[in-house]
């Protein structure tokens, strides 16, 4: 519907041009100076009250020839723009993914307090993992675990195994792996 307005307002524009021009033409042959200035600035008045063209991003233009035939002009304008916040970082592509860590129950202990529930073989491996408050939470390869920064590196028959890297004393990252045993955590 926008595009057929458009059209109708770039048809009006142009057929209120043409007849303008045609008009000035038609009173320029009379010969006299004040008549012709007084009909150029009615002339001007008349142009400058037509609605003027909207921008478009693609939308042909039609355009009266030297032949009288309609002949499109296709206009493009291109719109680009710079969002800058106030600190004078870019603002986030809004088509990129919004990744949120959450602090899943398993994240909140350590692996020594946890024991696992269940396994599942068939497919994805995945375990069922007990913590201490008595919540159980599915893991799989991949999943963070523990207080440590734990990531699951298997899922077995016999537990979960878990690689955990701290910093030691001196400062050098050391990797230690420990299994969360087949044994539920209990709080008796």
């Amino acid at each position: 519907m926008r595009k057929f307005l458009k059209i109708i307002a770039v048809i009006a524009l142009s057929s209120s041009m043409a007849f303008s021009m045609i008009s000035m033409s038609a009173c320029s042959g009379k010969g006299k100076k004040g008549d012709d200035s007084a009909k150029k600035t009615s002339a001007k008045k008349k142009s400058a009250k037509a609605p003027k063209s909207l921008p478009s991003s693609a939308v042909p233009v039609p355009t009266i020839g030297a032949s009288g035939e309609q002949e499109a002009e296709e206009v493009e304008e291109v719109y680009s723009y710079n969002v800058i916040r106030s600190d004078g970082r870019r603002k986030r592509d809004p088509f990129t993914p919004i990744v949120i860590n959450e602090i899943t129950p398993v994240m909140q202990y350590d692996i020594s307090q946890m024991g696992v529930n269940g396994v599942i073989m068939h497919g994805v491996k995945t375990a069922n993992v007990l913590t201490p408050n008595g919540k159980s939470t599915k893991v799989r390869i991949g999943d963070s675990i523990g207080i440590n920064g734990g990531v699951v590196i298997d899922v077995g028959l016999d537990g979960v195994r878990v690689r955990e890297t701290y910093l030691d004393v001196r400062g050098r990252i050391q990797e230690y792996e420990r299994v969360i045993n087949n044994k539920p955590y209990s709080s008796k």
